[in-house]
């Protein structure tokens, strides 16, 4: 029968509870010696320990525990598991390992449940590497594996995209007679997809029914996931077809990953279906959404459309970032439209965010490739510096390019000086566009300082050039 203390206990809860996540000792103490009789109540303390599990208070939980045995209150392996697993939950693996070493000389035996809490510890702070000596250590003691350790582990290992060391695991179970879950397949593919292996995931996704473990919407966005960072776009229609058809539940992050693919190969039409897709499945559109939407079209010229989708975006009152406006200012510069160019870099400082440096490098490509006048660029080169953000390699080159093309040969040294001083070196084309405003200046003897300056950057191809 469950312990019952109505008063004192929900008294000691609210005192626990009420301390912040770093709480002191002293302030620790306090909150359990004023209710000691609660915690002396095995069972009813277990349960409050699993509060602050649930709550993120794993520092709290281990004081705690340490505060029962200065009370002579009881503590036991399950007491140990709770705070472990509060531990666990609020990332703070040191203590989980603390409290699961000091269960020996307390007379608290561990149990299967304090690795297992223990190695979900280091999973989730990327320490794999102790969640493998926790595995072995627990193999020592002569407890059994159980499936959960097992995949504790394997995350651990696909967090550190230990690819091969998860399949292994996932392989060892299976021989050690345990079944696999959906988590077990999860991580596993989620190891394979970090460590760059596609073709892996998708037999370790096919195989998983012989298991008796259907696909879900985790190990979908996975192997998703995988089929992306593989320029796999193909696969990943596929699977989104197959996820509809299963009625595997579609979210943003199954459209996203499959979004990506279609920026990287190119497919911008798929990407524009996809985010229709989206909205036909009352599938919510997020920043990546859109995003790597307008960078596949942006990718493709199709500065129209990238425009409607950054519409929809203030429509969808999604918050567009830096790189989706950068996108479509690309867009433009490919579609010849240097006007909308400077329009959203416009909107981009007034409205939503601060600009980058490679906003404002599209937007002085597009007026150069267009033939706009050379003070244009002249304007967004001082806008940038404004800005207080640093010129790049792509800034001088389009600057000096639009210079040369209006014959501005002062202005096109003055850059040429500028990125000589910065750690970027000036490729070919512009060493022909220093060469070229030089000439039409007759400016001969300006031309061979400029030689001079350049053979002492170590430019191979410069002095290619000239010979």
């Amino acid at each position: 029968m469950a312990d019952v203390l109505p008063s004192g206990a929900s008294r000691a809860l609210r005192a626990v509870q009420a301390l912040d996540a770093w709480a002191s000792t002293s302030e620790v103490q306090e909150a359990v010696f004023g209710s000691l009789v609660a915690w002396q109540q095995p069972r009813w303390a277990t349960s409050a320990l699993a509060k602050l599990a649930e709550a993120k208070k794993g520092q709290v939980a281990a004081q705690v525990l340490t505060a029962m045995r200065d009370g002579a209150a009881e503590t036991s392996t399950f007491h140990y598991n709770a705070a472990i697993s509060a531990c666990a939950s609020s990332g703070l693996w040191r203590w989980a390992l603390h409290l699961l070493l000091s269960m020996s000389t307390l007379r608290a035996p561990c149990s299967a449940v304090s690795f297992g809490s223990a190695i979900s510890a280091c999973e989730t702070c990327s320490e794999w590497q102790r969640a493998v000596q926790l595995f072995a250590m627990c193999a020592e003691a002569r407890l059994r594996h159980n499936i959960v350790i097992y995949n504790s582990l394997m995350s651990a290992c696909a967090a550190a995209s230990r690819w091969q060391s998860a399949l292994w695991l996932l392989a060892e179970g299976h021989l050690a007679g345990l079944t696999p879950t959906v988590i077990s397949y999860g991580a596993a593919i989620s190891a394979c997809e970090k460590g760059g292996q596609w073709q892996l995931a998708s037999s370790m996704l096919i195989s998983s029914p012989n298991s008796r473990v259907q696909p879900n919407t985790v190990t979908c966005d996975s192997c998703i996931s995988a089929f992306e960072k593989g320029s796999q776009w193909q696969m990943a229609v596929d699977l989104l077809r197959y996820m509809h058809l299963s009625k595997v539940r579609c979210v943003d992050i199954s459209f996203n990953a499959a979004l990506s693919a279609f920026d990287k190969s190119g497919r911008w039409q798929l990407a524009v279906h996809a985010l229709g897709a989206m909205r036909h499945l009352a599938v919510g559109w997020d920043v990546i959404s859109f995003d790597a939407s307008v960078s596949a079209v942006g990718g493709a010229g199709k500065w129209r459309r990238s425009l409607r989708l950054l519409n929809h975006v203030a429509a969808s009152q999604v918050r567009p970032v830096v790189i989706t406006f950068n996108s479509a200012i690309s867009a433009c510069e490919k579609g010849g439209q240097w006007q909308h160019s400077l329009g959203l870099l416009g909107t981009l400082s007034s409205e939503w965010t601060r600009p980058s440096v490679i906003s404002f490098n599209g937007s002085i490509s597009a007026c150069e490739a267009c033939g706009e006048p050379w003070p244009m660029a002249l304007q967004l080169v001082a806008a940038l510096h404004k800005a207080q953000l640093d010129a790049t390699g792509v800034t001088f080159s389009s600057a000096i390019s639009a210079c040369e093309k209006g014959e501005r040969w002062n202005w096109v040294l003055r850059f040429l000086e500028g990125w000589l001083l910065s750690r970027a070196r000036p490729d070919e084309i512009t060493c022909r566009a220093v060469i070229s405003a030089c000439i039409k200046s007759d400016w001969w003897e300006q031309a061979l300082i400029n030689l001079g300056a350049m053979r002492e950057a170590s430019l191979a191809k410069f002095l290619d050039l000239t010979g």
